[in-house]
């Protein structure tokens, strides 16, 4: 069996369809599918109707009339020749033939492709490209260019099929891989499975096989992530969800989002809290959901549902046509304009955005603009509200599947946006009352099960009254910053022989209490925690860069110079010395060199760097303080650094920062060694009364002429120093 347009069109939806097509499996059924399918069959007849209808009869030829030989032909347009080139196979549906230069040689042919959407994607542009490639094969010379025509007005599309080939014989090869193996590929679900024909078949494998692609937030790149830790089905992923206690800058902010505990939630089937999430809303609330067709960008159902008093009031506006859309925004303003301090809520971003939208169109129905302000800033999304704070037992987030779960039912079983769209489709063509009321009891169902969540999240503000009341016989799990409750189950909760311990035991971190406090411990528990230890590595993330200030005057000759040669870049184990804290981060650093034509050489490069290392200078100076100025051992202090910082220090190391540090100082000892020749600092040194045991001073004493001073402190020596 070639590989078909029908073939390639099917895998750049997905693989899986397209090995299904390639067997030949017989279609499960799907409304969508079926209406979309549709739906292009009579915009190409439409189509072509259009193209051939001002050409003369001789001009335009069908089917297996076109003769595609590469020889100057009469016709203009071929309407569904079938180009075939080895192992591939297109049926293009129109070809155009721009006239030649030369009588003897065929023109230039350009497939054309009919798509009834107004918005292209990159698969409609792969599509007409693969034909205009199939057809460049056939008849050994290169097409540049197809063309799609697309939408309501016709528009058409020139693509440059050029540019797609690589990217197409990538797809070909992959295809012929495909329908050669002997297993089919992996089940994954994404978004084009609304609309395909094996919907019902592929969910059906998938909840069977438990697949990861069922929880719809996660995305590709997660998913090869968690395969390739051994992960591969929901329930095992929800043994992988561990709490993690979160820095003190960060616990104000909102936790992120945990596809484990998504997977936890499920598996035990209940609604899991993180933190205390409360939903405020201050007013009257007003639970709207806005009906349209994406692909026109026209609005026609706006549902209401106003709740106070424990009384509720609906509004449904309807637009017949494009024109009205105009008079039920209007008419929407003047009833949250009746409202006593109104509060939008809604279900996603698509309302959000269709406020702003409607502003910007329609300026002049707006009769108090600041009311709108208020209206769009106070608007409460609810779904932004649960990202990451509510966790219900449900593949997705979707209001369908969370109202499910409370037990909300929809008039129509299993209506989803992409029915309302279908439907909005009939009504248009037939005008009947019953469709519209079927898209209204479907808007205003909307709006209720909005109501009925809210009130369910209104519930889990008071964590505790939650918990004592379980809903539908499904416990609430509420943890307060991911408390102990997810805790592995052979972890007992430490009790103490003295209320003191289990203080301490609150405020220490489980590493901390193995690595810091031996309580009864071995020695080969000491063992154990040393060699962990000294098998860390530093933290190769990056916390912070520097740039430094470019500086294009050489320091030697004072020059400026324009000529940039090389970035140099160093990454230091550096340390940030806090009110009452010390950290380790890695800094960074990021410097530009210059090259001087004067003195043949490079520059800007700081001296502090000359000497290549990985430690920077505030660790380096910590390390002497330790060293030279409380006159700790060497040995001692890199001990200390590698259990405080995690940081090995070796004995050839220690000696290199030396290095480094004298060779910084050597030019101001080489200035003071300068002065004191030159008499600039007098060489009489005397003993200072303030003499202490195992301490002596010696200072340089300065006439009043003179400008320096210099007190060298000799620790635990009895006798002082020798001058130089």
């Amino acid at each position: 069996m070639p590989i078909t347009s029908y073939l390639f069109e099917a895998y750049l939806k997905c693989p899986t369809k397209c090995f299904l097509r390639w067997l030949g499996e017989t279609s499960t059924g799907n409304e969508c599918a079926d209406f979309d399918r549709a739906q292009q069959a009579s915009y190409q007849t439409e189509g072509i109707k259009r193209l051939t209808q001002t050409l003369a009869t001789n001009a335009c030829v069908a089917g297996d009339s076109a003769t595609l030989t590469g020889k100057r032909a009469k016709w203009r347009v071929a309407i569904g020749p079938v180009a075939r080139a080895g192992d591939l196979e297109s049926t293009i549906e129109a070809i155009e033939q721009v006239p030649s230069e030369s009588h003897d040689k065929q023109g230039q042919l350009i497939p054309i492709r009919f798509i009834h959407t107004n918005t292209l994607t990159r698969d409609d542009r792969m599509l007409v490209a693969f034909d205009a490639f199939v057809l460049s094969e056939m008849l050994g010379c290169a097409n540049k260019f197809a063309k799609i025509i697309h939408g309501d007005e016709s528009a058409t599309l020139k693509v440059k099929a050029g540019s797609l080939v690589s990217e197409i014989r990538e797809r070909i090869e992959k295809i012929r891989a495909l329908v050669s193996a002997d297993s089919p590929p992996d089940l994954i679900l994404n978004r084009h499975c609304t609309v395909c024909e094996f919907q019902a078949r592929c969910r059906k494998k998938a909840i069977e096989t438990d697949e990861l692609s069922l929880l719809a937030n996660m995305s590709k790149q997660e998913r090869k992530q968690y395969n390739s830790r051994g992960i591969f089905t929901v329930r095992q992923l929800s043994f992988a969800f561990r709490p993690r206690r979160r820095p003190k800058h960060l616990r104000e902010k909102r936790e992120k989002y945990h596809h484990s505990l998504k997977a936890l939630a499920i598996r035990e089937h209940r609604i899991h809290i993180v933190g205390r999430p409360e939903l405020k809303i201050t007013g009257t609330p007003i639970f709207f959901d806005v009906e349209s067709v994406p692909d026109r960008n026209f609005h026609y159902l706006i549902g209401m549902r106003i709740v106070k008093n424990d009384c509720c009031v609906q509004h449904s506006f309807w637009a017949g046509t494009q024109q009205e859309e105009r008079k039920i925004w209007k008419e929407f303003l003047q009833v949250c304009a009746e409202v006593e301090d109104p509060v939008l809520i809604h279900y996603g971003g698509y309302e959000a955005a269709f406020l702003k939208r409607m502003r910007e169109r329609y300026p002049t129905a707006i009769e108090s603009p600041a009311m709108l302000e208020k209206l769009i800033k106070e608007s409460v999304n609810i779904l932004a509200f649960i990202y990451g704070q509510v966790y219900f037992p449900t593949y997705s987030n979707s209001l369908k599947e969370i109202a499910g779960f409370l037990g909300f039912s929809w008039p129509e079983q299993d209506a989803t946006g992409v029915h309302s769209i279908i439907w909005r489709d009939e009504w248009e063509k037939s005008m009947e009352s019953e469709t519209q009321q079927k898209l209204r009891a479907y808007n205003l169902a909307d709006c209720e099960a909005l109501e009925l969540l809210t009130k369910v999240l209104w519930g889990f503000s008071c964590p505790e009254q939650s918990a004592r009341e379980p809903q539908d016989g499904n416990p609430v799990f509420v943890t307060a910053s991911l408390s102990s409750g997810f805790s592995h189950p052979d972890w007992r909760k430490f009790e103490g022989a003295m209320p003191e311990l289990d203080r301490i035991n609150e405020a220490a971190q489980w590493d901390y209490q193995q690595d810091r406090i031996y309580l009864r411990t071995k020695e080969y528990s000491r063992r154990r925690v040393k060699k962990r230890q000294t098998g860390g590595s530093p933290i190769e993330r990056v916390d912070k860069v520097i740039t430094s200030p470019q500086c294009p005057v050489c320091p030697k000759c004072l020059g400026a110079s324009r000529k940039k040669t090389r970035k140099v870049s160093y990454q230091l184990q550096e340390l940030v010395f806090g009110r009452s804290s010390v950290k380790r981060r890695t800094v960074k650093q990021d410097f530009q060199e210059f090259w001087c034509k004067g003195c043949k050489d490079t520059f800007g490069l700081d001296e502090r760097f000359h000497a290549n290392t990985k430690f920077g200078w505030n660790f380096v100076s910590l390390y002497f303080y330790f060293v030279i100025d409380l006159g700790i051992q060497e040995r001692r202090v890199a001990r200390m650094f590698e259990r405080l910082f995690d940081v090995s220090i070796s004995t050839g190391g220690g000696s290199c920062l030396k290095t480094r540090i004298a060779r910084y100082y050597d030019q101001t000892v080489q200035k003071i060694l300068a002065r004191i020749t030159a008499g600039a600092i007098s060489s009489r040194l005397m003993r200072p009364k303030h003499e202490r045991e195992g301490q002596q001073a010696m200072c340089g004493y300065s006439p009043t002429h003179m400008k320096w001073s210099i007190c060298i402190l000799n620790h635990a020596r009895r006798t002082p120093s020798r001058a130089c």
